[in-house]
């Protein structure tokens, strides 16, 4: 617990990358993913994860807390209701034993200051 906005709670997600937190604020109920929930078109798993199935249950770890904001690493702010939100998509995430990584042989663009991989970024002049 950190003593930050009432008390900051700092939660291991792994499965993004092994490392993967989330912080959640529970006086005022907000809670910040990271990279494990995407909201892009529609709120989902996040992409390009070291372990899926780490991945999913870090995801119903989190739809399990009591928020009513929450933010994501990508795509925007769901500013109320998240936690029922988060939960109907859990209740259809299943886990599967695929894992995404990176080929050795070919080298993705990293988004400057992000530290992972984003296929999307273009290089400067394309």
């Amino acid at each position: 617990m950190l003593d930050f906005a009432g008390g900051a709670r700092v939660i291991s997600i792994p499965g993004h990358t092994d490392g993967s937190i989330a912080v959640y604020l529970s006086k005022s109920r907000i809670l910040f993913t990271g990279d494990t929930i995407a909201n892009v078109g529609e709120l989902m798993l996040g992409t390009f994860n070291v372990d899926r199935a780490r991945t999913i249950e870090s995801f119903h770890c989190l739809a399990e807390l009591d928020t009513e904001v929450a933010c994501f690493g990508h795509g925007e702010p769901i500013s109320s209701k998240a936690g029922a939100e988060l939960r109907a998509v859990a209740q259809k995430l299943t886990t599967s034993p695929t894992t995404v990584r990176p080929s050795p042989k070919r080298h993705l663009p990293t988004v400057a200051g992000h530290g992972h991989h984003d296929a999307r970024q273009r290089r400067p002049n394309q």
